[in-house]
């Protein structure tokens, strides 16, 4: 999913960047999940943009290639993000501060793969989430709890979904392999 945030107020001239630049100290937050992008936009400038980036707030870099107006970002850590407009001779003026903020993406686990004989079931489990999906769902006894039981006919491949109380999602696969039951034919029927 992408997330797209507007940052920044206009600037005029070089006098007005300076009362901005006093005034302009709130810091935002967008709190994502890893692996999420974000989109941060700056509007009402005028100038040139560099956008930069820092882990704490106070020591801040510029990030490569990062000229116009829209920053796409693949959050994976919790960082802090500014842009620095400039124009003609005037110093930069920053905009707000912006903290990315995180969410770890939770340790979906459905354990280890099973093997059953056709016409036996098996429960399935998984933990690490608020709550499950599974997929197929068609040979499950409710596809949306922690511990469905499994009915397959043939070998089938269970992918769940977990979601936990951030939002944030993770998957894991659980194979039920299903082994043909034998048949035993001792031939026609004798009378002794």
């Amino acid at each position: 999913k992408t997330i797209y945030k507007s940052v920044l107020s206009f600037v005029i001239c070089c006098l007005l960047l300076t009362t901005l630049l006093s005034t302009s100290t709130r810091a935002q937050q967008i709190v994502v999940c890893q692996g999420d992008s974000v989109v941060l936009t700056l509007i009402g400038y005028r100038g040139s943009i560099q956008w930069e980036s820092s882990p704490d707030a106070i020591t801040w870099a510029t990030v490569s290639g990062a000229t116009t107006d829209s920053l796409g970002i693949d959050v994976n850590s919790t960082r802090f993000y500014r842009a620095a407009v400039t124009e003609g001779t005037c110093l930069p003026f920053y905009s707000d501060t912006v903290l990315v903020g995180v969410n770890p993406l939770p340790s979906v686990v459905a354990g280890s793969d099973v093997i059953i004989c056709g016409g036996e079931n098996t429960t399935l489990s998984v933990n690490g989430a608020s709550s499950y999906s599974w997929t197929p769902s068609s040979s499950l006894s409710n596809p949306t709890i922690s511990n469905p039981i499994a009915n397959p006919t043939t070998t089938t491949s269970y992918i769940v979904t977990g979601t936990d109380g951030n939002g944030c999602m993770n998957k894991d696969t659980v194979v039920v392999t299903v082994n043909t039951s034998p048949t035993a034919n001792a031939g026609a029927d004798q009378t002794i």
